[in-house]
């Protein structure tokens, strides 16, 4: 690296860590997990407030169309990238390093803003070339074109409903459902005279997935089978148009008095050329179509306030403002889950359903509290997919000298490879302790550096497409970065461990302090809760336990008689 004297690396892309680098004498890499881990509170607030504020001012139905709008850390590189900035500031402001500093993997935004920051004088901001999403846009046209192919002969004819249920589905459909479990038959069941419809909106390629659902005759219609070749060129001319016309829009997203709106601007370039803004009007204009041709009474989705999700709600209100709409809250709630907070105001202007039916009372408090959501708009429902699991009590041979550590992960290669080299660290200090990974069969352990993976193979255990059940009666405690597993181990009796790898802001499920919930910052301290857990006398073993299903029992309700009413306002 040319750079002389004591230099600092920020890495912005994950690629690069102290344990597998090695970098030229005097020259460090900086970890932004603790600037993060003190600052997570405000800059959220902060970053919910500023671009809340953006989406009233700009509320319309082509403003909900971009994925940006959503304040979603996962689908959207803004917020991770407002936090990276954030960080790296903090860093400059107070001199934590010896410059030169040196970013890796800034986008071109960040390095803009960056410069101005350090030149202390305004700049012009100068968009992406817009030639590429024009690009992008042909490629979009090409999609289109694809798809009105596709359409031909794959109308299925249907009864219309009264209620309208729409989910999503995937290459691995199968029938099942894997938001809205038994729903269908428990509408049965309550009303025998009502008629359900089951759309489905598809992610991956349409034409495959549709014809594998309508030629398996599966209990379900793709949404786009109610597209119209007018539809999908309206949908492509917005797409195509918005390049120029965002290029125009006056909007200020500024936080903690520096202006992040170049980063704004990136974000909707983005949208645009990941084909998402194109796929959220299509969702638009297939509503549309349906409810001309059908006139159900209710609609049912799961709710995450997605884009794709305004359009469907925007489409309702033009077609049939008179149906009601409800959605879904179908998993549990992070902190990390901004897109279902609101700033003052926000949700005024936000298209939202008559009513939001939680998975249980823990979330509905939450979001209660801290989303200001329009008062009356939650009722407490039940976790569909639930089922009432009886506890385990302590593990058998817990007497023993070692202690049982399942590792359940979820979220990406990063997860894994952090949370396994913490368990190395862990162990090394205390060898009695006994891991097993559980990865996420998306993320497996292949993933892992050669030596993560030696010493997985040597002193760990390899929990690679095994079933949960047998993990958890296996374990004494469970650590996870973001994983619902935690909810799980807690739901049979046994404590968890979450650990922090370093997240912008923290994507753990359990919303309330309690003593089965401990969390670890450093490998030491994760050593240090699992020998007290370890300890802890068996009457107190069992109190914590029934506090602790207790809680996991109002956060996902088991499914009971007159549930299913919440549904059918």
């Amino acid at each position: 690296m040319p750079v002389e004297g004591k230099a600092c690396v920020i890495d912005l892309i994950g690629n690069f860590d102290n344990t597998y680098c090695e970098f030229p004498e005097g020259i460090s890499l900086l970890d932004i997990a603790a600037i993060y881990l003190e600052n997570e509170a405000k800059w959220k607030s902060a970053f919910i407030t500023s671009l809340g504020k953006v989406n009233s001012e700009q509320a319309s139905l082509e403003w909900w169309a971009y994925g940006t709008s959503s304040k979603n850390f996962l689908s959207s590189g803004l917020g991770n990238k407002v936090f990276q900035l954030l960080a790296i500031f903090s860093v400059l402001r107070e001199q934590q390093v010896d410059l030169p500093l040196c970013i890796i993997g800034a986008s071109a935004a960040q390095k803009f803003i960056v410069q101005s920051f350090l030149d202390q004088k305004p700049q012009n901001y100068k968009p992406r070339n817009f030639i590429r999403a024009t690009y992008f846009s042909c490629v979009n046209a090409f999609r289109a074109f694809r798809l009105i192919i596709s359409l031909v002969g794959k109308k299925k004819p249907l009864v219309s409903p009264d209620v309208s249920l729409l989910t999503y589905t995937d290459e691995r459909c199968d029938g099942s459902d894997l938001f809205f479990g038994n729903l269908i038959r428990l509408i049965y069941r309550e009303q025998k005279d009502l008629k359900v419809q089951r759309l489905c909106y598809i992610n991956g390629r349409f034409e495959s997935i549709a014809s594998k659902i309508l030629k398996n005759n599966l209990d379900m219609c793709p949404l786009f089978c109610f597209l119209t070749t007018t539809g999908v060129l309206r949908s492509l001319m917005r797409s195509m148009s918005m390049p120029f016309e965002s290029e125009r829009k006056s909007m200020l997203l500024e936080l903690l008095g520096l202006d992040f709106t170049p980063l704004l601007m990136e974000s909707l370039v983005d949208d645009l050329e990941s084909g998402q803004y194109f796929n959220n009007m299509l969702v638009y204009y297939a509503t549309v179509r349906m409810l001309k041709e059908q006139a159900p009474t209710r609609l049912i989705y799961p709710y995450e306030n997605k884009s794709l999700e305004k359009m469907l709600l925007l489409a309702t209100r033009k077609q049939r403002p008179e149906m009601i709409c409800i959605g879904y809250q179908h998993t549990s709630v992070t902190p990390r889950h901004t897109t279902l907070m609101f700033a003052e105001g926000e949700a005024e202007s936000t298209p939202l359903p008559d009513a939001i039916v939680t998975v249980g009372s823990v979330t509905r408090s939450y979001l209660e509290a801290y989303g200001n959501y329009p008062v009356g708009i939650f009722r407490t429902g039940c976790a569909l997919r639930q089922k009432s699991v009886e506890a385990l009590g302590r593990r058998a041979s817990s007497n023993d000298e070692e202690f049982h550590v399942l590792v359940a992960l979820s979220s990406s290669k990063r997860e894994l490879i952090q949370a396994v080299l913490y368990c190395k660290q862990a162990w090394m200090i205390n060898k009695e302790l006994r891991f097993a990974i559980r990865p996420h069969p998306e993320f497996p352990l292949s993933l892992l550096p050669a030596d993560l993976h030696t010493w997985l193979e040597n002193y760990a255990v390899d929990l690679s497409g095994t079933e949960l059940s047998g993990n958890l009666s296996w374990c004494d405690v469970c650590v996870y970065v973001s994983s619902t597993v935690a909810l799980e181990v807690m739901m049979i009796g046994r404590p968890v461990i979450n650990v922090l790898i370093g997240d912008a802001i923290n994507p753990d499920p359990v919303l309330t302090k309690i003593m089965w919930h401990q969390v670890a910052i450093t490998p030491e301290e994760l050593v240090n809760k699992c020998e007290t857990l370890k300890e802890v006398p068996p009457s107190q073993f069992i109190e914590e336990s029934n506090l602790a299903r207790a809680y996991v029992q109002n956060y996902l309700k088991v499914p009971s008689d007159g549930d299913v009413k919440e549904f059918l306002l």
